[in-house]
C-alpha cells in the first residue's frame, strides 16, 4: 500500500516535465529538483510513520523473510513502483541543467533510497522486518528504467498496472481493504502486473504505438503465506496473460496537455482481449481489466 505513496505525490508535478526528449530544454534548477525530492522524502516518511507504523508495536531492528508471501504479488509492486518512481525522478533530472548521465544516475539512487529506506521502518515493527526480498526487487525495478535508458535512451519494455474488483475483500477486509481505494493497493487478487513492448523495433509496419503485452496476477488469496482456516477453500493460483496494449507516448500529437496526460496514464495497461494461463488451463478474456 505504502509503496504507491510517494508515486501519487509527483504525478501532479510531473506532467509540467513532460516533452519530447528530442528538444529538451533546462526548465528546472537542480538544486530545486533536489529541494523538492527531500520535502518530498521527508513528508512522506513522517506521514507514513502517523499514518501506518504509529499504530502497531515497535520492536528492535530485526530481518523478515516474506519472500514466499502472496506468490510474490508484493514483490511485483515493488518493483513497478520502484520503476515508475525512477521514471518520474529522471523527468525532472532532464529537465534540468545537469547531463543526462547524471539525471538518470540522480534519479537512480534517490529512487533506491526513498523505496528501500522504508525497510528501515519494517525493521523496528513487530508486525514486519527489514526484507531483502523487498530491496531485491526495488532494486530490480530501479534497473529495469535505467539500463533501457543508459542503453537505447528509452524505454522499449514498459512496466505497467491493472486493477478489477474481485469477491475475496469482504472475507477478510482488515486484510484486503474495505473501500475500493483500500482494496486497490491491498487485495492482490485484482492486480495484474505487465511488460509491454512494441514489436515496431522488428517489424516496422507494426505502428510503434501498438504493444504487445505479457502480465503475472494471481487469485485465491486471503494470507500471506497460506488462506486462514477460517474462510472459504480456494486455491492459491499463479495466473499468466498475453494481450495487446497502447503505448499512449509513442501516438504521435504536439499538444503539450496531452502529452502530459499520455505521460501519467502510461502507467496503466489499456484493457483489451486477453489470454490467461492459469493451472494448465488457457482461457480467454474479451476484456481483461
Amino acid at each position: 500500500m505504502i509503496r504507491f505513496f510517494h508515486i501519487l505525490c509527483f504525478i501532479p508535478l510531473w506532467g509540467f516535465s513532460q516533452s519530447d526528449t528530442s528538444t529538451i530544454e533546462p526548465f528546472f534548477d537542480t538544486k530545486y529538483i533536489w529541494i523538492g525530492e527531500g520535502v518530498s522524502y521527508a513528508g512522506t516518511m513522517v506521514t507514513l510513520n502517523q499514518l501506518w507504523y504509529a499504530h502497531f508495536e515497535h520492536s528492535s531492528a530485526h530481518w523478515f523473510d516474506d519472500s514466499k508471501e502472496w506468490l510474490q504479488m508484493d514483490k511485483m509492486g515493488h518493483g513497478y513502483s520502484a520503476y515508475q518512481l525512477t521514471r518520474i525522478s529522471h523527468s525532472f533530472f532532464s529537465h534540468s541543467t545537469v547531463s543526462s548521465e547524471k539525471a538518470l544516475l540522480y534519479s537512480s539512487i534517490s529512487s533506491w533510497i526513498f523505496m528501500s529506506s522504508i525497510e528501515c521502518f519494517d525493521a523496528f515493527s513487530s508486525q514486519w522486518g527489514a526484507s531483502t526480498s523487498d530491496i531485491l526487487a526495488n532494486t530490480i525495478g530501479v534497473l529495469g528504467f535505467a539500463v533501457q535508458q543508459s542503453v537505447w535512451h528509452t524505454q522499449r519494455f514498459r512496466l505497467k498496472f491493472s486493477y478489477h474488483p474481485t469477491s475475496f475483500p469482504p472475507m477478510r477486509p482488515s486484510i484486503l481493504g474495505t473501500t475500493f481505494s483500500e482494496r486497490l493497493l491491498k487485495d492482490y487478487n485484482g492486480q495484474t502486473y505487465w511488460i509491454s513492448e512494441s514489436p515496431h523495433h522488428l517489424f516496422y509496419f507494426i505502428p510503434s504505438w501498438l504493444a504487445v503485452s505479457a502480465g503475472y496476477s494471481a487469485t485465491g488469496l486471503l494470507g500471506g503465506k497460506d488462506n486462514p482456516k477460517s474462510t472459504p477453500y480456494y486455491k492459491r493460483q499463479r495466473q499468466w496473460l498475453l494481450s495487446l496494449d497502447i503505448d499512449l507516448q509513442e501516438i504521435p500529437t504536439k499538444n503539450k496537455y496531452l502529452k502530459t496526460l499520455f505521460g501519467i496514464f502510461n502507467t496503466l495497461k489499456i484493457p483489451m482481449p486477453t489470454l490467461m494461463l492459469s493451472e494448465k488451463k488457457l482461457m480467454f478474456k474479451p476484456l481483461y481489466f
